[in-house]
């Protein structure tokens, strides 16, 4: 087991302040998503939120206010720097999922899909095994781009609900 003074510190580390940080934005999250707003809508105020509580709740009060504007700033800018790298996948896997539609490969694909699986469980087993196969050579996010332009048409044809936003 854990000693007393690891006890002790765990239970020093973890605030309420601290935890209102953490559970405070998610439960908005997950209130606002099911009282039926977008779910970037609901992240959106998720994030206003936390950044309004952390200075707030934050142990050191209302001092230190410059190094936390460096704190946000720098995450920021962390932010950017991997919103650059994964745009760039995506516009790859945009590329991909246009020349798949264009050449008309994704509805011979959904066909065979069809084809092979009368099942609804077959089809999510074949799509598996694609989105498996596919992220052996590709990172994950284009890999499920590219699964999912290919599929989808198999799965709408077996009688899947189309994914929509609410509005």
């Amino acid at each position: 087991g854990m000693e007393a003074t690891d006890i002790h510190q765990a239970r020093v580390n973890l605030t309420w302040r601290k935890a209102a940080t953490v559970v405070l934005p998610v439960g908005l999250l997950v209130w606002m998503i099911v009282a039926g707003r977008t779910v970037s809508s609901a992240a959106f105020w998720a994030l206003v939120l936390n950044a309004a509580l952390y200075p707030l709740l934050r142990p050191e009060g209302w001092k230190g206010w410059r190094a936390l504007g460096e704190k946000y700033l720098g995450g920021i800018v962390q932010g950017v720097q991997t919103l650059v790298g994964v745009a760039g996948l995506l516009v790859i896997a945009q590329a991909g999922v246009t020349l798949i539609n264009t050449t008309g490969l994704a509805v011979v694909i959904s066909q065979g899909i069809v084809g092979m699986a009368d099942t609804s469980f077959g089809v999510a087993l074949i799509v598996a095994i694609v989105t498996l196969l596919m992220g052996a050579g590709l990172p994950t996010t284009p890999s499920y781009i590219i699964t999912a332009a290919l599929a989808s048409p198999a799965m709408i044809t077996l009688g899947f609900d189309e994914l929509r936003q609410a509005s």
